[in-house]
């Protein structure tokens, strides 16, 4: 499913400019959460982005709202590739991740293998196509799933019974990941380049 939406938002990142219509909604936190792992020499940082505003878009074509709560962050874009590359590549050997979250206080960690669910035919033909699943190393009741299309990245963070996302929202040549609850999705497509 997950795949399906990774591969839908990069058909969409090609055939629309991302459209935006920013409702009433708050962002979590704005103290500037760090979550930051290092394995195999690379290293993952996502880093809080302060202020919602900097998502603020004009609508062309439809209108796209941000969910009701949210957080944003940025990560370095090579860097996200060159790992989910290296976690995609290891098979069942476990990659140690780090997730942002919601809360400014944490990142949520999990070990994460590959999915299993791209064919070898879609893998050559797709080589930046990763799929990852895990398992939560702090809470082992926490699951995530992964897809990655060469770009920008989706997933989706099962805690209990909440499920969080996150997304990618493009503005210009940067792009943003915002984490929100699905049930706080304002719309059946809140970010752009994702859900």
């Amino acid at each position: 499913m997950l795949l399906r939406s990774a591969i839908t938002g990069m058909l969409l990142a090609v055939s629309l400019p991302y459209p935006a219509k920013v409702s009433a909604q708050q962002q979590v936190s704005a103290k500037g959460a760090v979550c930051s792992v290092k394995e195999e020499g690379l290293t993952l940082t996502w880093n809080q982005v302060k202020t919602p505003a900097i998502l603020r878009l004009p609508a062309r074509y439809g209108s796209v709202t941000l969910p009701k709560t949210f957080s944003v962050y940025i990560v370095n874009e090579k860097s996200l590739q060159r790992y989910l590359a290296m976690a995609g590549k290891r098979g069942n050997t476990p990659t140690t991740i780090h997730l942002p979250s919601l809360s400014d206080q944490e990142c949520i960690r999990f070990k994460v293998i590959s999915s299993g669910t791209l064919s070898p035919e879609l893998a050559a033909k797709f080589p930046g196509l990763v799929s990852l699943k895990g398992l939560g190393i702090d809470d082992i009741s926490a699951s995530v799933r992964i897809d990655y299309d060469g770009k920008v990245m989706n997933a989706e963070i099962r805690q209990q019974d909440r499920y969080y996302i996150i997304a990618p929202w493009k503005k210009g040549n940067k792009t943003y990941y915002v984490v929100y609850r699905k049930e706080d999705a304002t719309t059946k497509r809140s970010t752009p380049a994702g859900r």
